[in-house]
């Protein structure tokens, strides 16, 4: 059985998988290839009072290749960026660009998890995985890792494959 909800002005690419539990209100646009986790929760209306109806909603865009992770909360008028994804649980509170990665509360102090070397030095994903694994406070030490397979990568005893 499932259970989800689609109102009337939203729009659905293409390939798009929308788990139970998630309701999809009024000015909602999800692209093509997008993954909608279970519960998910989306929003449409930033200051919502009883008997007070906005006359319309702020659009909330979901981009091609995105991935909403189960019970994430995505606030009204904002747009998840090309492939970013929105990990199990998180609040996100602002926009996420491409290529973003966020967990828990991802508001003004997200990051965008990718390196901005990645084109020229190929970095490992380990600092990614460790800041994934043990959360914001062990990030002094994903950032010591991550200069670690710097210092190895250009030294050339770290090569990467591909």
């Amino acid at each position: 059985m499932r259970s989800h909800f689609i109102e009337n002005d939203v729009t659905i690419g293409d390939r798009v998988a929308v788990k139970c539990g998630v309701q999809l209100w009024d000015g909602i646009d999800v692209e093509d290839d997008v993954f909608i986790g279970p519960n998910a929760t989306f929003t449409n209306d930033p200051f919502p009072r009883s008997k007070q109806h906005q006359d319309k909603p702020p659009r909330t865009r979901i981009r091609k290749g995105a991935s909403i992770g189960a019970n994430a909360t995505i606030l009204p008028g904002l747009t998840i960026g090309e492939r970013s994804m929105a990990g199990a649980g998180a609040v996100v509170t602002h926009d996420l660009p491409a290529d973003a990665i966020v967990f828990r509360r991802a508001g003004p102090f997200s990051k965008k998890l990718k390196y901005s070397f990645d084109s020229i030095f190929n970095f490992t994903d380990l600092p990614i995985q460790w800041l994934l694994v043990t959360g914001f406070g062990s990030s002094a030490l994903a950032i010591v890792l991550g200069l670690v397979v710097l210092w190895g990568r250009l030294r050339g005893s770290i090569q990467i494959a591909g």
